[in-house]
């Protein structure tokens, strides 16, 4: 019965991670438009998601995030936005193509 309640808590987890790693996505992609960019409350959550702990299982469910970060790393409009960008998707990038240390930085070959 334990083992089923852990299973529980577990998804729960997950789905609430999830659910936030969501809706910081939404948030840099709003924070950064063309219109009106919003660079301070694009680090705060470029801040927040680099808090989250993020694992492997969960970017495979959601790879999104992934994408968003790898177009606001070439954010040329502001070099900080860049430089808080960078290794956060080279975290989240080793973590989804299963490189083991966190050092490893990997570029994409169309830049």
């Amino acid at each position: 019965m334990a083992a089923f309640a852990d299973k529980a808590r577990e998804r729960r987890e997950f789905d609430e991670l999830k659910c936030q790693l969501t809706t910081l996505n939404s948030k840099i992609k709003m924070s950064l438009t063309v219109e009106a960019p919003d660079v301070a409350r694009c680090l705060r959550v470029l801040s927040a998601l680099s808090a989250l702990p993020v694992t492997k299982s969960l970017l495979l469910a959601f790879p999104d995030i992934i994408n968003t970060l790898r177009k606001v790393r070439k954010y040329k409009a502001n070099e900080t936005v860049m430089a808080r960008a960078r290794p956060l998707y080279n975290k989240f990038r080793g973590l989804y193509c299963g490189v083991d240390s966190p050092d490893v930085i990997i570029e994409d070959d169309a830049q």
